[in-house]
């Protein structure tokens, strides 16, 4: 550069075009290595779930959550809640090696006036399903849930009765409400629920801000989560068992390991009916019909 260059508009002109490259090239590196920095926290987290569900209850209800003998983290307080809420974790999930393949009716949200018809529907098929309760309990509901512990389904939670946006303000919103349902259902089966599903799903909009910590607290208690893999639009306007059971079929196609989300509200009226139809589909297709229990390796969105 000669001297009439410097102090000249040419040499501000360059001096600002570098400098701009500078900060560009400079947020671009710091994007990459957050991401790689996210990239590993991320596996972290799947690590340290994978080690709590494979945990046995005894150390899941210890004082920290043991990884390699080392402890993470600091006790929280919402760790203290509900010490009776704890169920005796599986040792490992039942993987499946061979051919077989597997159908697992799931409803949300009952006992409802259809949940007798629903039972009927599966004692005519001799198939066992799997229902998650909630709360809006009426003065039936006693002898609909023992029914359904009667007969051999699976009881799972579902929830209380706050909607999703209250339910998951905090982990302890969650526990204080997931662990009415589960008080109610014990009380009547003498039996502790040991899975549940999120209300809305693993992932959703109004639990991701406490999403980690929630699932490590459900795992760390013993519990195991179920998401699905195929819905059939039970809820749209006007869905008879015709449609629910080509909705049914469209999601779920032939998967080895089907988890079919229905539901068992008042509105669900054609429910019983669609089960029917699903059923002789899958019946033909060889499928083997099943309740989840917490040895089922689940099926989650994350």
């Amino acid at each position: 550069m000669s001297k009439a260059e410097f102090g000249s508009v040419r040499f501000f002109k360059r001096v600002i075009t570098i400098t701009v490259a500078a900060v560009i090239v400079g947020l671009a590196l710091g994007f990459a290595i957050s991401f790689v920095k996210y990239r590993d926290v991320s596996k972290e987290l799947a690590k340290l779930e994978e080690q709590i569900v494979n945990a046995s209850a005894e150390s899941a209800q210890g004082d920290g959550i043991s990884a390699g003998g080392s402890v993470i983290g600091e006790a929280f307080d919402y760790q203290t809640m509900f010490p009776d809420m704890y169920v005796e974790s599986s040792s490992e999930f039942a993987y499946i090696y061979n051919d077989d393949r597997y159908f697992y009716f799931t409803f949300d949200g009952g006992p409802s006036p259809n949940t007798e018809a629903i039972l009927d529907a599966l004692s005519e098929l001799d198939i066992k399903a799997t229902f998650f309760v909630s709360g809006g309990r009426s003065s039936g509901s006693d002898a609909i849930i023992k029914r359904i512990y009667d007969e051999g389904h699976t009881i799972g939670i579902y929830g209380d009765t706050l909607p999703a946006n209250r339910l998951y303000q905090s982990v302890a919103s969650y526990l204080e409400d997931f662990n009415k349902e589960f008080e109610y259902v014990y009380s009547i089966t003498g039996e502790k629920p040991q899975i549940f599903r999120f209300r809305g799903g693993t992932v959703n909009k109004y639990n991701i801000h406490i999403r980690q910590q929630l699932t490590a607290e459900m795992l760390r208690r013993g519990f195991v989560y179920y998401d699905w893999n195929a819905v059939c639009g039970d809820n749209a306007a006007g869905a008879d068992a015709e449609y629910i059971a080509e909705a049914a079929v469209t999601t779920a196609q032939e998967k080895q390991r089907i988890f079919l989300l229905m539901h068992d509200t008042a509105a669900n009226t054609e429910t019983a009916d669609a089960i029917r139809k699903i059923a002789e589909y899958y019946e033909e297709k060889s499928y083997i019909f099943n309740a989840i229990t917490n040895e089922v390796r689940p099926v989650t969105f994350d």
